[in-house]
């Protein structure tokens, strides 16, 4: 029986983790042993418990350096979260490597988790990097800038690179080990998982061996709902408090007809009962997107991946309001690719004008016809499956 470590470091919420769990399902089907090693542990008490999935606290950087504007590149997040601080990597390097000791894992899937991943390099574990994209940057040297217009020089990206590396090699050598501070060399690994397909990847023209296995997201957790019997198209909403806008965005919308079902953790009372009063359902934790997907007209979301994914598979537009970086990516991705629309924060006030054309007919669906006939096969269950294999064969 073969002994399988998630460690996730990066993030926050219920995505990630949605991701792992269905993988984690077809491992034990096949005899495995799972365990999790998590950065947000309030997000996996309510989705691990249930399924008996033992986890732990993984090392983390609590307070991350605060840096000026979003991060431009992913060296810039490294030095954000650890590795701007030889000593504090030094430490958590060695935190992580004492409870991959404890664990004795045969297979080590690293998911969003760059700490780990520098930690068991060279381990006697296999490893498998498993991500949606983002989290899977390409193998190449210099890493690229995440954004062609983010307002930073390339040589202030190559000198926020070369401090990370600097920083590798402090510890590595701290370690007693070969210093080789190419930061792809702690993203290699013996497979490479991208749970997304090409049209979805945030980086659309990587070139190294990476297998697109499909979209990872839980569309069986939480409470079914099923849309207000009223006029007006259904309309999905999931935003959360830290979008651009909040407030005005949902006064618009609360403005718009039509039936909603919205998914809003954090919102304040009393724009909830304004809500409520205007017809909508409101929840503030997931819902099941398999009883409504096939009845939405039209989805509003941050940008998380599980979400777009499934109303893509669907033939559902989506309308894009990032709040941050990773979001707006992909954002651009989905509105490159015919299948919604992104609106950065300067414009998402004109959120209601892109609803219309989209459910007016003026903005063409045919990309998404044709994108939902594409990928009529696909589906987490096949994706899950596919991944868990690969992870026994790792």
């Amino acid at each position: 029986m073969k002994k399988v470590l998630f460690a996730w470091e990066l993030g926050a919420h219920y995505g990630h983790i949605a991701q792992l769990i269905p993988v984690a399902r077809k491992l034990r089907k096949l005899g495995c042993e799972v365990q999790f090693a998590l950065g947000d542990c309030s997000s996996a008490a309510q989705l691990l418990s249930p399924e008996a999935m033992p986890f732990l606290q993984a090392p983390m950087v609590r307070q991350p350096k605060n840096y000026p504007g979003a991060p431009a590149s992913y060296p810039d997040i490294l030095r954000r979260f650890g590795f701007g601080d030889a000593t504090a990597l030094h430490r958590l390097v060695l935190a992580w490597r004492a409870l991959v000791k404890s664990a004795s894992p045969d297979v080590i899937v690293l998911h969003s988790a760059p700490v780990a991943a520098l930690a068991t390099m060279g381990a006697s574990a296999r490893r498998v990097m498993l991500g949606m994209g983002w989290d899977v940057p390409p193998l190449e040297e210099p890493m690229r800038r995440f954004w062609p217009r983010a307002n930073v020089s390339e040589a202030a990206i190559a000198a926020i690179q070369n401090e990370v590396e600097l920083n590798v090699t402090a510890v590595l050598q701290a370690l007693g080990e070969k210093a080789d501070a190419r930061l792809k060399q702690i993203f290699q690994a013996d497979q490479r998982l991208l749970s997304t397909l090409p049209d979805l990847d945030h980086y659309p023209d990587r070139v190294e061996e990476t297998t697109y296995a499909g979209p990872l997201f839980m569309d069986d957790a939480g409470v079914a709902a099923a849309y207000p019997q009223a006029a007006g198209p259904r309309i999905f909403v999931y935003l959360r408090d830290d979008t651009p806008h909040y407030q005005d965005v949902l006064h618009a919308l609360g403005d718009k007809a039509g039936r909603y079902i919205a998914v809003l953790p954090n919102v304040d009372t009393t724009m909830r009962q304004q809500l409520i009063e205007r017809g909508w359902q409101i929840h503030t934790t997931p819902i099941k997107l398999a009883s409504i997907a096939d009845a939405t007209a039209i989805a509003i979301t941050n940008g998380g991946h599980g979400v777009l994914s499934h109303f893509a598979l669907k033939g559902v537009p989506c309308v894009v309001l990032p709040s941050n970086i990773d979001q707006l990516m992909l954002g651009a991705r989905v509105a490159e690719a015919g299948l919604g629309t992104v609106l950065p924060p300067g414009a998402s006030l004109n959120l209601t004008s892109v609803l219309d054309a989209w459910l007016g007919g003026t903005q063409s669906r045919d990309r998404l016809k044709a994108f939902k006939v594409e990928n009529r096969n696909v589906s987490p269950a096949t994706t899950a499956e596919l991944m868990a294999r690969c992870v026994i064969a790792a």
